[in-house]
């Protein structure tokens, strides 16, 4: 009973949210194309649950040739480590200005409303990761993880989000998959706005 609620707060919240900010979600596809004319939207696989992939959404924040860009920062070791053990860049030089601000502001996650919609994530869950990330965050304990749909946001989210290390992360996504409640969902969804507007731990 407590999941079919779920389900349907992600259908009905995700739909009133579609809603409401697709005005921002215009503005933001105008906005990327203007700055280099590539593609609006990126797309990439991601772990869900029970570890099946799917095909995430998000706004395109990078330039077109991040790919080469890295392989010339990760020249450097301990720019090439710490990428690996999970770090965000505070500084990235990949990113395009409006990029920088989307990722700052969260809006390059707005998206994934669809991926919510089509119930391959939920508003509040883990976070979808990359299979090699979550290899690495995880480990064993992937599967125990994602017993749960991904979320657009979580516990990881709103206590530190890139700030943190991946001892954290996967001790708070364990937590989140063992004490699931409404209450907790409820909880989380009020500490994300808090987090948002304020930018915290967003780069």
């Amino acid at each position: 009973m407590r999941k079919a609620i779920k389900r349907l707060l992600d259908i009905i919240g995700g739909t009133l949210a579609l809603i409401l900010l697709s005005p921002v979600m215009i503005w933001a596809a105008i906005k990327i194309r203007l700055e280099d004319k590539g593609p609006v939207m990126f797309k990439q696989e991601r772990i869900g649950k029970d570890l099946k992939p799917f095909m995430t959404y998000k706004f395109r924040t990078m330039f077109m040739d991040a790919e080469a860009r890295a392989q010339i920062l990760f020249r450097d070791e301990q720019i090439k480590e710490d990428y690996e053990e999970g770090a965000k860049m505070k500084k990235d030089p990949r990113l395009t200005n409006i990029g920088a601000f989307l990722r700052r502001t969260s809006i390059d996650e707005l998206p994934q409303l669809f991926n919510v919609l089509k119930g391959e994530m939920s508003l509040i869950g883990p976070r979808p990761l990359l299979a090699d990330d979550a290899a690495l965050c995880y480990g064993k304990y992937a599967g125990k993880v994602f017993v749960m749909k991904p979320g657009m946001t979580g516990l990881w989210q709103v206590m530190g989000r890139s700030d943190t290390d991946i001892e954290f992360r996967r001790k708070i996504n364990l937590y989140y998959a063992r004490k699931w409640s409404l209450c907790l969902d409820f909880w989380i969804a009020l500490r994300t706005l808090k987090t948002v507007s304020k930018g915290e731990g967003a780069y």
